[in-house]
């Protein structure tokens, strides 16, 4: 046992060393670093269901280019550098020319607009092909920079994460037979110089993909972390988040200051305040369905709501960033929905009851937004729509021990100690 708590606390040590290394000592004079490491953490936040294969997991290098193009649209948007100098940061330059061949999507000075470019990234629905060369544009420019200066610093590997790269004439399920072993162990530079979408595989990837999906199927590189050291992290979440985001508002004041621009620290706090967006259409919708429905009791009281009730994300959005059905609880007022706040509530069998009754009511609704819900959640836990597919009381099992299991890994990062609803109505 005293052996296992000291190989973790070596790991641990370990990991928080290579991060300060990359925030404290590698020469920024960009914020490319630092966007990719918030965009790791962020997978993190997403997908805390996600599950190793072989001992790694796997992150789509796709998945890290949606995050870049959302931050690079809104920091440039409030006219906050990124980049040292008078000169443009490269993915803002790709976005500008995305607009001229496409407009009406990302809208210049409409920050908000992102929103609507990150909505087409998502589910099944199309997304065109000026989108799809900008995802492309955007991904060489990780591959050539951050990912080509983060792995040495202070003159020593990072160990931090991997490459991983299969070959486009091998685009099959990762495994054991596809040598996921060996390519780890080839050079890293020739495995990211290889990763690039040349004109190729790029006219062949526009004409093919249709959808977000098709296009993330089509991602043959990932950025890979050994099953042990991306546990951690995803432990580590909340406290590496900050860290990074501190030291990109420190960075991007520097960076706007050489540019003689002065108080920018509120729109970069508003920003990097960790409270990601909620999707306040989203919660909208649901909020209208459950009012058309009759769904208007109150989750923790079991009493009716009054007037514009609040929707409560069970499972807190700071810590898990999801806005599905299962995640949202119609709840009795502000005041209730003020006390429950960021934290866990107590999760007996009372409330279990009336969390598979939410969602068993939900299912009886025609609805595309539950059934897209639905469809995403089975394509995460199953690569396909068996769920969808399933019957209703199946369904709500499947369902809600996912909201359970979530629930447990929680608790070992949600500070304090879970809510006790029941005593405070």
């Amino acid at each position: 046992m005293k052996s296992k708590m000291k190989d973790a606390k070596y790991i641990i040590m370990n990991i928080i060393k290579d991060i300060l290394n990359i925030l404290d000592y590698g020469k920024l004079t960009s914020t490319y670093k630092l966007c990719l490491l918030r965009s790791l953490i962020d997978y993190t936040f997403e997908n805390l269901d996600a599950r190793p294969k072989y001992g790694y997991y796997f992150i789509p290098l796709m998945e890290v280019t949606r995050k870049f193009i959302y931050y690079y649209w809104i920091l440039t948007e409030k006219g906050i550098p990124q980049i040292g100098g008078a000169k443009q940061v490269g993915v803002r330059t790709k976005i500008d020319t995305y607009i001229k061949k496409e407009s009406g999507v990302l809208i210049p000075e409409n920050e908000q607009s992102i929103f609507h470019f990150m909505s087409h990234l998502d589910d099944e629905k199309e997304i065109s092909p000026a989108m799809i060369d900008l995802m492309i544009e955007v991904r060489n420019i990780i591959l050539a920079m951050p990912l080509r200066y983060i792995p040495n610093l202070k003159g020593s590997n990072l160990k931090l994460f991997n490459l991983f790269y299969q070959p486009v004439s091998g685009e099959s399920e990762v495994s054991k037979d596809s040598g996921v072993y060996s390519l780890f162990s080839i050079d890293y530079d020739y495995t990211r110089e290889n990763a690039r979408i040349l004109s190729g595989r790029r006219t062949s990837i526009i004409q093919n993909a249709k959808t977000w999906k098709d296009l993330l199927d089509t991602e043959n590189t990932f950025i890979t972390f050994p099953e042990r050291i991306y546990e951690e992290i995803a432990e580590m979440r909340v406290l590496l988040r900050d860290s990074i985001s501190y030291r990109w508002i420190e960075k991007s004041m520097e960076f706007a200051k050489s540019s003689g621009r002065e108080n920018v620290f509120d729109d970069l706090s508003s920003l990097f305040d960790l409270k990601e967006t909620r999707d306040q259409n989203t919660i909208q919708h649901y909020k209208n369905v459950y009012r058309k429905h009759g769904l208007t009791i109150c989750i923790y009281s079991n009493s009716p709501c009054s007037g514009e009730f609040p929707l409560d994300h069970l499972l807190p959005y700071s810590f898990f960033p999801n806005n599905s059905f299962w995640n949202l609880y119609p709840i009795r007022d502000t005041s209730l929905n003020s006390k429950k706040s960021n934290h866990l509530p107590e999760l007996d069998e009372t409330l279990t009851q009336r969390i598979k009754s939410h969602i068993d009511k939900c299912l009886d609704f025609e609805d595309a937004f539950i059934q897209r819900d639905i469809r995403k959640l089975s394509y995460k836990l199953t690569s396909s729509d068996t769920i969808l597919k399933a019957a209703n009381t199946e369904k709500v099992e499947i369902i809600s021990n996912h909201i359970f299991n979530n629930f447990s890994k929680l608790k070992n990062i949600v500070p304090g100690d879970t809510w006790k609803y029941s005593q405070a109505l």
